[in-house]
C-alpha cells in the first residue's frame, strides 16, 4: 500500500482504527483552539504568555494546513477508464477533483479556518472569529444528529411503545 493510500485511510476510513485516532487528534485541537480563543478575548495575555499562546496558534493552523493539504492530496480523483486520456485531461480531471472538495461546504470551512495563517488577515480583529469555524469542524467527523437518528431508528419500537403509553395515559 502506498503513502497516499495510508493517509486515505488515516483522513477517510472509519474501520481504520488510526482514524479515530486521527478524530481524536483532530477533535482536541479544535477545543484547545475554541478555549485559546476565549482566554484571550477574556484576559487579553500579555509578554511572554502572549508568545507562548500565538505559538500554540501557529502550530495548530499548521497541524489544520496540513489535513487540509492531505484531504487534497488523496483525493481519489473520478476519471474514465475506458478511454486514454491526454495529459491535458488527466490534469483537468485531477484540478477538477480538488475544486469540488474545496467548494463543498465543509471544504470551505476547513479554508475559512486557515485564513489566520495569512499576516495580514491576521490584524484583522473580526477574522479573529474565523477561528471558531474549526469548531464547526468537528460535525465534520461526528455529526450529533447523525447519532441521535440511529438511535431513534435502532430502538424504533421501544420509542413506538414509550410514546403510546404516553398519549394512553
Amino acid at each position: 500500500m502506498s503513502l497516499r493510500d495510508h493517509v486515505w485511510h488515516i483522513l477517510n476510513d472509519p474501520e481504520d482504527p488510526r482514524y479515530n485516532l486521527f478524530l481524536w487528534f483532530i477533535n482536541a485541537l479544535i477545543l484547545m483552539s475554541v478555549g485559546q480563543l476565549v482566554y484571550e478575548t477574556f484576559y487579553k495575555p500579555q509578554g511572554e504568555l502572549a508568545g507562548w499562546l500565538r505559538s500554540i496558534d501557529n502550530t495548530i493552523l499548521a497541524i489544520f494546513l496540513l489535513e487540509y493539504l492531505g484531504r487534497l492530496w488523496v483525493i481519489r480523483d473520478w476519471k474514465p477508464t475506458t478511454v486514454k486520456l491526454t495529459r491535458a485531461e488527466e490534469i483537468k480531471h485531477f484540478v477538477w477533483s480538488r475544486l469540488r472538495f474545496i467548494l463543498t461546504p465543509w471544504g470551505l470551512i476547513d479554508f475559512l479556518a486557515l485564513l489566520p495563517l495569512v499576516p495580514f488577515l491576521r490584524s484583522l480583529r473580526v477574522l479573529r472569529l474565523l477561528r471558531l469555524f474549526r469548531s464547526v469542524q468537528l460535525f465534520r467527523y461526528s455529526n450529533p444528529l447523525t447519532t441521535l437518528l440511529s438511535g431513534f431508528r435502532d430502538n424504533a419500537l421501544l420509542f413506538g411503545v414509550a410514546f403510546g403509553f404516553v398519549l394512553v395515559c
